[in-house]
């Protein structure tokens, strides 16, 4: 597979247009079009590498195609306010990663979801221990 292909497949998991992608690395879309495009344009290493973190994808896959797709999350690269955010495991480090970059729409769609699951899983708890 090609660079180009593992470029539109990553921007496409992460459900980011070109010019989505582009405002974050800030480029123009046409460069992200040219680096998906038949022409074998590449960005240089470090834009790789910025390009690897905002596509949440391993350097080694986006450059090689070798490797894990899937860039490990570490608790460090979760911001703390003054210490206070203690993850414990990676589940809950995907969702605050999630939940940072969600509009606010989704946000809240995303704790109407987590209040409505939590509220069958009470529910059924209690119905259990009756």
């Amino acid at each position: 597979m090609r660079l180009a292909d593992r470029i539109r497949i990553a921007r496409k998991l992460k459900e980011m247009s070109q010019k989505k992608l582009a405002e974050a690395l800030d480029v123009q879309r046409s460069t992200v079009a040219n680096w998906e495009g038949t022409e074998n344009i590449t960005p240089g290493a470090d834009r790789m590498r910025r390009l690897a973190s905002v596509l949440n994808v391993s350097f080694e896959w986006l450059a090689t195609g070798r490797g894990e797709m899937n860039m490990a999350i570490h608790i460090h690269d979760v911001p703390a306010i003054e210490g206070l955010l203690v993850l414990e495991d990676a589940g809950e480090i995907r969702l605050v990663l999630a939940w940072r970059n969600a509009p606010v729409r989704i946000r809240q769609l995303m704790l109407e979801m987590a209040e409505s699951r939590m509220s069958t899983k009470l529910r059924a708890i209690r119905k259990s221990t009756r």
